[in-house]
């Protein structure tokens, strides 16, 4: 397959070092001064005990690349935007699109069986004005679920901490042939794949431990591990997990574990410190609009309260404005 990665970040930096050790022809995208500094050191990637260095074939030109069989892309939710325009000369007629954002992706009401008003195809806190939903096109995209966890420590320097697991889907749950060529493609670079026919289900047990499990840690600093053992704090989280749930529910999807049986499975990730929590106190924006906000634009389509998450949300935005790492109102 002709595979390109746009954004080598963290987890586009870790997968394209994966697919760089396979057959199939991989190309990287990325803004040009990031392709300088990769085009000169590489990457450093650091597993376990070992640091080695990969050199990714890495352009800040997507016309030069032509159309890709795999367009797999690794950028900042809020940067997607940005990026749609760049898209067109890798996309052909049957090019399939997997986004690597967390939250709420943008096609997810595409072949969506459960209808609310407004009948609209896009959401507006993941795609503004359907920007992303008309440059791409629903019918490219595949759903995919990252679970590995990536750290990066600065432009080509990144950390594999664990896990190398991707659920990928169809947005119809059909099992189709491409998504199992892109399935033997990951397997071929030696990541867990596997194809399920209800991707939604599977997004929304994420978007419930992401959404509560980053805005707790923004509000209170503190990594997993500290966070699973105070139990005020459990119970806050299973506050913000039950308004979503009651979100998910109302759009026909039943999670498959209860907020407290997944924070039950969860205390497995130990010290761990959330990606938003990260981006805080690195002075990065926060990835609320995806991840959270179009959990609530749900919510208000479809006439459910969540008032626990609204208020957290607000609480963790005000410390991201604070912080210059929020837009402001």
């Amino acid at each position: 397959m002709k595979i390109c990665v746009y954004g080598v970040g963290a987890i586009g930096g870790w997968v394209a070092t994966r697919f760089e050790a396979t057959d199939h022809e991989l190309s990287c995208v990325d803004r040009s001064d990031i392709c300088a500094v990769l085009l000169r050191d590489g990457v450093h990637l650091k597993s376990e005990d070992s640091l080695r260095k990969v050199n990714l074939p890495v352009t800040d030109c997507p016309a030069d690349l032509g159309e890709q069989d795999l367009v797999i892309i690794a950028v900042r939710s809020m940067e997607l935007v940005g990026i749609v325009e760049s898209l067109q000369p890798l996309l052909g007629k049957d090019t399939a699109v997997i986004t690597l954002c967390e939250g709420v992706p943008w096609w997810y009401l595409y072949k969506h069986k459960h209808k609310y008003k407004p009948e609209q195809d896009w959401l507006d806190a993941v795609d503004p004005n359907g920007a992303i939903w008309a440059a791409i096109g629903p019918e490219r995209a595949l759903g995919c679920i990252a679970y590995p966890s990536i750290n990066r420590k600065g432009p080509g320097v990144i950390e594999h901490q664990f896990g190398s697991r991707f659920l990928l889907g169809e947005p119809d749950g059909s099992k189709s042939k491409r998504s199992q060529k892109v399935q033997q493609a990951f397997v071929d670079a030696g990541l867990r794949a596997d194809v399920v026919s209800d991707i939604r289900s599977s997004l929304w047990l994420r978007i419930m431990a992401s959404s509560a499990f980053s805005l707790i840690s923004v509000l209170t600093s503190k990594k997993l591990g500290d966070m699973f053992s105070n139990y005020r704090l459990r119970r806050e989280i299973v506050k913000v997990m039950n308004d979503i749930v009651a979100v998910a529910k109302s759009l026909g999807v039943t999670p498959s574990m209860t907020p407290k049986e997944l924070l039950d499975v969860s205390v497995l990730l130990g010290e761990h410190k959330t990606l938003m929590l990260q981006d805080l106190e690195g002075g990065r924006q926060l990835e609320i609009g995806t991840l959270v906000t179009a959990v609530q634009e749900l919510g208000r389509n479809a006439g459910v309260a969540t008032d626990k998450l609204d208020t957290v949300v607000e609480l963790a935005a005000e410390i991201g404005r604070s912080a210059g790492c929020y837009p402001k109102k």
